[in-house]
């Protein structure tokens, strides 16, 4: 190995050395070969030591380091840190933090997917969500990564940053604007600007750490070697702007062109915060509700399930509707859990069959609340 090590380091200076000692001996030889020739022979000799030279320089670069565990463990103290905590630490003290007192929120959001879905599909105008709305405050950030050094495309790893806004409850509308209605933001010390700037700072410098980590042994893996050492020790070179604002709502409108773009979560959020019953809806508007829910299947109150179990509770409402005379997803709350349960047996087990039924329940329950609330049934 020492011997291997030596060769990569010295190895132009060795060939150039066993170059000049042959083209010596040469010239003591005159009559072994003329000296026209030798003329010619040294630069010859030079020039090939110097293309045997880039392309062991060329092999060595292509081929990456293998980092053992040990060297994983030193590179992460060599990246200068502010802080011990790892993102993994950082984001499951968040989330602890968040469920503590996230009861309230919870509750909320049980019922945003009706009034989602009412939303999505035009039966309310979000400009009418809007209007009930007004005196509502929203805290947004807009995260900017300012650069640091250029990375190769095959070298980049993913960006970190978005999961510490995504653990706070923040949505994300493009690249990097996040979102969150004041009083869906947990724990409440967070909504006081400046704590929430601390928070965040700390959290970027975090996340900015572990991503410049990833990004060190995927430039080493990838083949990037020079790259590699010349950046390994060197302080996370990293920088990001964020600008943090509190906004009322009736200072922020939401307009499109064509369609929204939003995802789901936006309108969730201002679902959770809507106070449903404030809405004003005409008759024809109501009308129209009533044709959704008469056309709505039970898909409506477990669109939150994976595909796969969904699949089957779906596979089961001809049973639900020919055993129990359920007719829209508003009926279910009339029916008893057992009732449901029985059913959904059939496909699953005794302690997800019970799960599932009472999920069905409770947001049919939830569900024709709401619609009362509207006065649409």
């Amino acid at each position: 190995m020492r011997f291997k090590s030596i060769i990569n380091k010295y190895g132009l200076a060795i060939v150039l050395a066993l170059i000049s000692a042959i083209t010596s001996c040469l010239s003591f030889f005159p009559n072994l070969i003329k000296n026209e020739i030798l003329k010619y022979l040294l630069p010859l000799f030079f020039l090939l030591g110097f293309i045997l030279e880039v392309i062991r320089v060329v092999v060595n670069e292509n081929k990456p380091v293998n980092i053992s565990l040990d060297s994983k463990e030193e590179l992460r103290k060599v990246i200068k840190q502010d802080t011990q905590k790892t993102v993994q630490t950082y984001s499951n003290e968040i989330k602890e933090e968040v469920k503590k007192s996230n009861k309230e929120k919870l509750n909320r959001y049980d019922s945003t997917e009706l009034l989602v879905n009412l939303i999505k599909n035009n039966y309310i105008s979000i400009k009418e969500v809007e209007k009930i709305l007004p005196n509502e405050q929203f805290i947004s950030v807009f995260c900017y990564p300012a650069g640091g050094p250029t990375i190769p495309k095959d070298a980049r790893s993913s960006r970190l940053y978005p999961e510490l806004f995504s653990d706070l409850g923040f949505v994300r509308l493009g690249a990097n604007f996040f979102i969150i209605p004041e009083r869906n933001l947990l724990p409440k010390e967070l909504r006081e600007i400046d704590v929430l700037t601390s928070h965040i700072q700390e959290g970027i410098i975090i996340y900015s750490n572990e991503e410049w980590k990833n990004n060190l042994i995927k430039i080493n893996s990838t083949g990037h070697k020079i790259m590699y050492r010349n950046w390994k020790n060197k302080e996370n070179p990293l920088k990001y702007d964020f600008l943090i604002y509190k906004i009322n709502m009736a200072e922020l409108k939401h307009v499109f062109v064509k369609e929204s773009s939003f995802t789901n979560d936006f309108l969730k959020e201002l679902a959770s915060v809507a106070d449903i019953r404030a809405i004003r809806l005409n008759e024809a508007d109501k009308a129209s509700i009533k044709d959704f829910i008469l056309k709505s299947s039970l898909n409506i109150l477990i669109l939150d399930l994976y595909k796969k179990e969904k699949d089957k509770i779906l596979s089961l409402e001809k049973k639900f509707k020919e055993k129990l005379g359920v007719n829209t997803f508003c009926d279910y709350a009339s029916e008893k859990e057992k009732d449901i349960a029985k059913i959904l047996k059939t496909k699953f087990d005794d302690i997800s069959s019970k799960k599932y039924a009472k999920l069905i329940f409770k947001r049919s329950e939830k569900y024709k609340e709401e619609l009362l609330k509207l006065g649409i049934i």
